[in-house]
């Protein structure tokens, strides 16, 4: 028999995205288009190598807190560039702030 926490961590975690997406204008096209890329390449299941959609969050959302710039085309480049080419997980952690 399961039991059900007082704390329901999904609860939290939805509407923890929605203050973000809320805070972040660029967020959701941004995630909608990495999760678009990411299925095409057959990396968006993280049971096979690739990456969950709260990890993607987590991702796009600390990287466009660290951006001033408000043009999107130019949020995804300079995404796909960092992660893509100076991102070190083994030295870098990322806080959804």
């Amino acid at each position: 028999m399961y039991t059900v926490s007082q704390s329901n961590l999904g609860l939290k975690t939805i509407n923890y995205i929605k203050d973000m997406c809320l805070r972040l204008p660029d967020l959701k096209p941004l995630i909608l288009f990495l999760k678009t890329l990411l299925a095409d390449n057959e990396l968006n299941s993280p049971y096979q190598g690739g990456l969950s959609s709260y990890s993607l969050v987590l991702m796009a959302s600390s990287f466009l807190y660290s951006q001033d710039c408000k043009q999107i085309g130019k949020n995804l480049q300079q995404f796909l560039n960092f992660f893509g080419n100076y991102f070190r997980p083994e030295h870098t952690i990322i806080t959804g702030t």
